[in-house]
């Protein structure tokens, strides 16, 4: 019986994993990208100062310029973007080691039409238990590693942050 019931954890754990790496390596990119990104702004603002010191005329100003703008927004997107993967990933990770162990039932879902990594983001209405607390309600907004892993009344395990009981993390792999 339990070799039966190992495929389906030993597969599910593996799409965890892979998610995470996925996420990981989106929100590297994403930094990465932004850091280059701003360097093409840093050049364009060099160049808006050699075209200034040159006296260019001011259409060629403003052309150097925007485009300098351009790539210093695009920059700092992706830099908010990776960052804040990489917060949620290193947050995880803290959860699911120190956090305190508890249970969620799941009262509501809705899926979403948006998909991270090739999972379906779904938005959660649970009902948290911790030891030694009162039941209480948390809204969770996540990718699901796999379709069906969830339904109405569903008993998941989760982590909370003992300081802060909104923030909780599903463990996928329990």
């Amino acid at each position: 019986m339990r070799d039966m019931q190992r495929g389906p954890r030993e597969a599910l754990e593996r799409s965890v994993a892979a998610l995470d790496r996925a996420k990981r390596g989106n929100a590297i990119v994403c930094v990465v990208l932004g850091v280059l990104f701003a360097g093409f702004a840093a050049v364009c603002a060099f160049g808006v100062g050699v075209v200034g010191v040159r006296g260019g005329g001011g259409s060629e100003l403003a052309g150097v310029a925007a485009f300098g703008l351009f790539w210093f927004a695009l920059a700092l997107l992706l830099l908010v973007i990776g960052s804040r993967g990489l917060a949620k990933l290193r947050k995880k990770q803290r959860l699911m080691t120190s956090g305190v162990r508890g249970s969620a039932r799941v009262l509501r879902y809705d899926e979403s039409r948006l998909r991270v990594d090739g999972a379906s983001v779904y938005t959660f209405d649970l009902e948290v238990e911790l030891p030694n607390r009162a039941p209480y309600a948390v809204r969770l907004t996540e990718p699901v590693p796999r379709r069906g892993a969830v339904h109405d009344g569903a008993l998941l395990t989760v982590f909370a942050d003992p300081h802060q009981p909104s923030d909780i993390v599903i463990d996928w792999w329990s």
